[in-house]
C-alpha cells in the first residue's frame, strides 16, 4: 500500500496537508475508510514517513539495470 497515492499527496506534504487530504479521500470515498486511516497514520509517524518515502520515491532503476561489466 502506497499511502502517498491513497490520499494523492507528496512526499513533501505537512501534516495539516495530509490531515486535508485524509478528509477529501474520505468524502470522495475513493478507498475505504480503514485504508485512508492507515495512510493517515502512517504518515503521520515521523519514522515511518521516512521509511515510507525511501521505499515509494528512491529511484531503483539503475540497480535493476544489467551490468555491463563480463
Amino acid at each position: 500500500m502506497n499511502p502517498f497515492k491513497i490520499l494523492d499527496v507528496g512526499q513533501d506534504a505537512e501534516p495539516a496537508e495530509v490531515m486535508r487530504a485524509a478528509a477529501q479521500a474520505l468524502r470522495e470515498r475513493r478507498h475505504s475508510a480503514r485504508e485512508i486511516a492507515a495512510a493517515r497514520q502512517m504518515l503521520m509517524e515521523p519514522e515511518q514517513r521516512a521509511v515510507l518515502v525511501f521505499l515509494h520515491f528512491t529511484d531503483t532503476a539503475p540497480l535493476l539495470r544489467p551490468s555491463d561489466e563480463s
